[in-house]
């Protein structure tokens, strides 16, 4: 399937046919990350997972746990 690219304002944009978006399962408002593909000559388009919120508050804690150890006597430093 070839299709064009069209400008939208100030962007170019590809409008992707519904069929493929459901055969995807992609629907409306999906949120999409973009590489460039390893040979660089094309565009891979792929959701972006959903993050529960217990995950993502393990990763912030996982995080500051890791800055607290790693820069203890600076942050010391900075607390008196």
């Amino acid at each position: 399937m070839a299709d064009t690219m069209e400008r939208i304002i100030d962007k170019q944009g590809l409008v992707i046919d519904r069929p493929i978006l459901e055969s995807l399962g992609m629907p409306e408002g999906t949120v999409v990350r973009l590489r460039v593909s390893p040979d660089g000559k094309g565009l891979i388009i792929a959701p972006v997972a959903e993050e529960s919120t217990s995950d993502r508050e393990a990763r912030i804690l996982e995080s500051a746990r890791y800055v607290t150890n790693k820069h203890r006597d600076s942050l010391k430093k900075l607390a008196e």
